[in-house]
């Protein structure tokens, strides 16, 4: 057999190894809570007078959603929180994110921030944002004297 294919079964059994160690280390170790900031995932579109920004929190008490804009910056944060009837403890597996989250957007137009308008409904936060008229240009002929 030569060299290079003895390598690549090394490899493949280093490989094999590694994955079998993440299965046991999955089921093993006590699931973990994260600290981390995370992400909620979204969906932008435009329609013809605004832009529309739906972003999932399943399980995101409204009271602990802020949303705020500065400028073409969106910015929405809040914090899931795990259920206070169970301990860390009983859970068996822990794969959603929990604690302080923050998502921020650069809005693609200008928008009117007097028209601004946000909807909570089954753990989806919709945001409609009215986009402002856009500013007109004229073009003007100046006499040279």
């Amino acid at each position: 057999m030569p060299q290079s294919d003895k390598l690549e079964h090394i490899k493949d059994l280093l490989s094999l190894q590694e994955k079998m160690n993440q299965i046991f280390k999955e089921v093993m170790e006590p699931p973990t809570i994260s600290t981390n900031i995370w992400s909620p995932l979204v969906d932008i579109y435009e329609l013809e007078k605004e832009i529309v920004v739906k972003i999932d929190l399943p399980e995101v008490d409204q009271k602990n959603i802020q949303v705020n804009i500065e400028g073409e910056l969106l910015s929405i944060e809040g914090e899931r929180t795990l259920p206070e009837e169970v301990d860390q403890e009983k859970f068996y597996r822990i794969e959603r994110f929990h604690g302080k989250f923050l998502r921020q957007i650069t809005l693609p137009f200008n928008i009117d921030q007097e028209k601004v308008s946000a909807d909570y409904k089954n753990g989806v936060l919709t945001i409609t944002l009215s986009k402002l008229a856009p500013k007109l240009t004229k073009q003007i002929t100046v006499k040279i004297n």
